[in-house]
């Protein structure tokens, strides 16, 4: 491991580590405590065990007090995209992040963010919306995490047309018409590759789409279906009719 810019005053107070499973009724008493004493995380073993542990892994990292041996800080490790070599270096995404009120030192969690990457030996990260201060997270994130970079997104939204709106507040209402045209569709499938299968569609006419993926001669696609209908099963399933795979033909001649 290889923590070139990790800082040792925080070993000096804190042990910071990845979770093993008897750590698990600590991590979702700190959960309780400091996210939601309500959250599913927090209340329910079976599903915390679901989404991060590995058998006798824990896909968490924690920073717990040498001196009171409770955890200050932790965030989750989502794992994905392994790769199709199992000596390729994995990708992965963070969850549950919290620092604890009454933490030691200032930028503890900033601390097991950074040391993550070493600790996971991942390939590629990404964090999304670190922080609530929008004004002082940026400033402080591109100060620490000066190796990668640390940039403000550009939110984009198109408003549906409703009386009343629960998670948004809308000052302005404009409701834009959808447009959709050939070229478009070509920039989406220039990226699908063949481990692609479903493609979702909405605005646009699915038989352009399917002439388009037939004139660019894509091999990932195998259903074309409306946004919402992505998980519906149909006898027609990865590009097979499963009546016709799994019938048995007798040849009578």
């Amino acid at each position: 491991m290889n923590f070139k810019r990790a800082n040792t005053k925080f070993d000096e107070l804190y042990e910071i580590r990845l979770a093993t499973p008897n750590d698990i009724d600590n991590i979702m008493a700190f959960l309780k405590e400091y996210w939601d004493k309500n959250h599913i995380l927090a209340v329910n073993r079976d599903f915390f065990e679901y989404e991060f542990r590995v058998g006798d892994k824990v896909n968490y990292i924690l920073a717990v007090n040498r001196q009171t041996g409770k955890i200050d800080a932790c965030e989750g490790i989502y794992i994905y995209s392994k790769g199709d070599d199992e000596t390729e270096p994995f990708d992965m995404a963070g969850g549950m992040f919290r620092t604890s009120p009454h933490a030691l030192l200032p930028f503890l969690g900033l601390e097991i963010l950074y040391r993550k990457r070493f600790m996971m030996g991942v390939k590629m990260r990404s964090y999304i919306g670190i922080g609530a201060k929008k004004d002082t997270t940026y400033v402080l994130t591109k100060k620490y995490f000066k190796d990668d970079m640390v940039g403000r997104l550009d939110h984009f939204y198109r408003l549906n047309d409703k009386k009343e709106y629960k998670i948004a507040r809308i000052t302005h209402k404009t409701i834009l018409d959808i447009e959709s045209s050939g070229d478009c569709i070509k920039e989406v499938l220039r990226i699908v590759s063949k481990r692609f299968q479903t493609l979702t569609y909405f605005g646009v006419d699915s038989q352009m789409i399917l002439e388009e993926i037939a004139t660019l001669g894509i091999l990932g696609i195998d259903r074309i279906v409306p946004i919402g209908k992505s998980s519906d099963f149909s006898l027609i399933w990865d590009g097979y009719d499963i009546i016709d795979t799994m019938s048995r033909v007798i040849d009578v001649r």
